[in-house]
């Protein structure tokens, strides 16, 4: 049995952390060999709650050391963690915590994570010193795993998993459930205010289009899996999406016919329900994810809005057109990655199954 402590961009109302994190919570437990479980999260009190478990602040320094100490494992869970696009002080903190674990002799393990991208020359050297020592490294796609290599990370050190929310999986699995969902609402889910390098138009344009399209046959639900993810139209003025609650999220998306998103887990949480999905590719992670899935994408800053919103209609005339075929061929893909997800935890499992050092003194013998 040993004392986990869990590490990642938990606590701030994202969708898709949580969904990681419950899922990884859950595993952990179900595995049998976790003895206490301490989550680092911005929000500790909430996570506590809501998960039944010890959490303490990410950025208190002395509590995060103090519930390194009384640990046996870190495990740095889910997500894009290690990536300098948004920001390079957010790589360097999380590498900084696995560097913590490491150099105070606990088990360091990198499970279901995506990396990159990693431009800075900071950020990809200590990458390499960091993840080169770490226990056990299970990466989501082969896209994250080729930029270790780049980076000089071995290779041998590197085991292919998927995204941890595929740890719990609810797919639908009737045809005739798959003929009804499509006869259900279009969500479309907005990106992350985090994502400043793209011109975010396209959104408000994306959205008419779709309504349009449909002709009020189906509404348009425009969602936003962070509380700040607002996008701006300088015609229209503010589009204000829908805010998803974490813990609704996976039933709420079980009720859209088609999920056409420009967030990472827009996309997971539909195929995990065995729903179509349509990926607008603002990030890497994105489009690794859609070619493994067979969804169809497109890199909206590589056209306009105008060229957007005309592939994203095209895309969903398709998709809804054949719909109990693609329900199908998302089934099948969820499948895949729900078994690559439990095929990837073993390593953890293994490691969380080690024993404890026991230190023994030697006896003395008087007279």
């Amino acid at each position: 049995m040993s004392r986990v402590v869990v590490s990642g961009y938990y606590g701030f109302g994202n969708v898709g952390d949580e969904v990681v994190l419950d899922s990884l919570v859950r595993w952990l437990r179900d595995a049998g060999n976790c003895e206490e479980l301490t989550v680092l999260s911005s929000d500790p009190q909430r996570t506590a709650r809501r998960l039944g478990a010890q959490s303490v602040y990410s950025f208190g320094p002395v509590g995060v050391i103090r519930a390194l100490l009384r640990s046996e494992v870190l495990v740095s869970g889910g997500g894009t963690l290690i990536q300098d696009r948004t920001s390079v002080r957010s790589a360097l903190y999380y590498l900084a915590i696995l560097a913590a674990g490491l150099a105070l002799r606990r088990r360091v393990a990198v499970v279901g994570q995506g990396l990159g991208p990693i431009r800075t020359w900071v950020v990809k050297a200590l990458t390499r010193v960091v993840l080169s020592r770490a226990d056990l490294i299970v990466l989501r796609d082969c896209g994250s795993a080729d930029l270790l290599e780049e980076i000089g990370v071995p290779t041998s050190r590197v085991r292919i998993g998927a995204d941890l929310a595929f740890l719990s999986t609810a797919v639908r699995g009737e045809r005739a459930e798959a003929e009804a969902a499509a006869r259900g609402p279009v969500a479309l889910v907005v990106p992350s205010y985090r994502d400043k390098h793209s011109d975010r138009r396209w959104i408000s344009s994306l959205a008419s289009r779709m309504s349009e399209a449909v002709q009020g046959q189906r509404n348009i639900e425009v969602l936003a899996f962070q509380p700040a993810d607002v996008a701006s139209d300088s015609s229209d003025g503010p589009l204000r999406p829908r805010v998803v609650e974490p813990s609704l999220a996976d039933q709420l998306v079980k009720g859209f016919s088609v999920v056409v998103s420009a967030r990472l887990h827009g996309l997971i949480l539909a195929v995990r329900a065995g729903i179509p999905g349509i990926a607008l590719a603002v990030d890497p992670k994105i489009q690794y994810f859609a070619e493994e899935t067979g969804l169809p994408w497109i890199d909206p800053s590589a056209h306009s809005p105008e060229e957007v919103a005309a592939w994203a209609c095209r895309s969903l005339d398709r998709t809804l057109a054949r719909y109990p075929e693609t329900a199908a061929d998302v089934r099948e893909a969820a499948e895949r990655f729900a078994d690559r997800a439990r095929a990837g935890m073993q390593g953890l499992l293994e490691l969380l199954a080690r024993e404890r050092p026991v230190c023994r003194r030697k006896s003395t013998v008087s007279g």
